[in-house]
């Protein structure tokens, strides 16, 4: 499931604006049906708040590079969440795409350069 654009801050309060697809199946079916209201509106607001707990804690270098272990980290928090309360299991939350203030994008693709020419 694809979860729409969201702005979260990081720990020096520069906006970020996050997407990406989450995967989960239901592993216990009466718990999906009859624990919660909605379903999906359920998910998308606990992926929501997982994405924001996780960003919050970061700085601004840490979110653009190791947004794999981030993806990791809100995948086991939100497999926590679900499962407990919806009988879902979260299989992976896949950040697609980091979108930036358009100050720090000249800046950002400036010392991405200079790290592959330090490497070469």
């Amino acid at each position: 499931m694809d979860f729409e654009p969201q702005t979260v801050m990081t720990k020096e309060g520069i906006q970020l604006r996050i997407d990406g697809t989450l995967y989960f199946r239901i592993v216990e079916p009466s718990k999906a049906m009859y624990s919660v209201v909605n379903l999906y509106a359920k998910v998308v607001e606990d992926a929501r708040i997982c994405l924001r707990d996780n960003f919050i804690n970061l700085t601004f270098e840490q979110a653009i590079r190791d947004y794999g272990t981030i993806s990791d980290k809100v995948t086991r928090d939100l497999e926590k969440r679900l499962t407990k309360d919806c009988g879902l299991q979260v299989t992976r939350v896949e950040i697609q795409h980091i979108e930036f203030p358009k100050h720090l994008e000249a800046e950002t693709k400036q010392r991405a350069q200079n790290e592959q020419k330090q490497r070469f």
